[in-house]
């Protein structure tokens, strides 16, 4: 699986932060996305909704291919 490394760099940060785990995998044709939250971004910005593809929960989740 590939994983690109999120960062958060808004205004409203005093420094930037990293966010979590991006990851990308082809199977046979098919391609899946997930994503992992930080567990110490959870902590802190736990309110704050980034996608509606994704929940504020630690672990990984696999957003749907429908577009």
């Amino acid at each position: 699986m590939n994983k690109l490394y999120v960062y958060a760099d808004f205004d409203w940060l005093k420094a930037i932060e990293f966010v979590g785990e991006l990851g990308y995998e082809s199977l046979r044709g098919s391609d899946s996305y997930s994503f992992t939250f930080s567990n110490q971004w959870l902590k802190k910005h736990g309110n704050i909704f980034l996608s509606s593809d994704l929940n504020n929960y630690p672990g990984i989740q696999y957003i749907s291919n429908r577009h």
